[in-house]
């Protein structure tokens, strides 16, 4: 996989053949990986991620998120919509609330782009 090139992980076989949660397939250059993983490079943002984390697509209102994270709802604000335009979070509106849920499409495309990278590089001679 070339790092100047567009960089597509099946999502219906997964890593060593393993069936996928989605049927889609996940295209990111490395405009995109980069963004991603900015996203999550900062403690802060990284913590929100792994907050949302165990409630999947499920997700969590904004407020909820601010009480468990003692943080000021500027900076909150300004974390989300950073991983929301990065695609690591996605924001949905339920009545009164903005729910925001981790986007587990892209979780498991990244995580089988860095396998797919991984069994590559044990593959090819140094």
């Amino acid at each position: 996989m070339d790092a100047r090139a567009n960089i597509s992980v099946d999502m219906q076989r997964g890593a060593r053949g393993c069936p996928a949660s989605s049927a889609s397939v996940l295209m990111l250059d490395d405009t995109q990986i980069v963004a991603v993983l900015t996203a999550l490079g900062h403690q802060a943002r990284l913590k929100l991620w792994r907050l949302l984390l165990p409630y999947g697509k499920a997700g969590m209102p904004a407020g909820t998120i601010a009480a468990r994270m003692s943080i000021v709802p500027s900076s909150l604000s300004f974390h989300l919509r950073l991983m929301t335009q990065a695609g690591i979070l996605i924001q949905r509106r339920s009545s009164r609330h903005i729910i925001y849920a981790v986007n587990t499409d892209l979780v498991f495309g990244l995580s089988q782009l860095f396998a797919a990278l991984l069994l590559r590089a044990d593959t090819e001679p140094g």
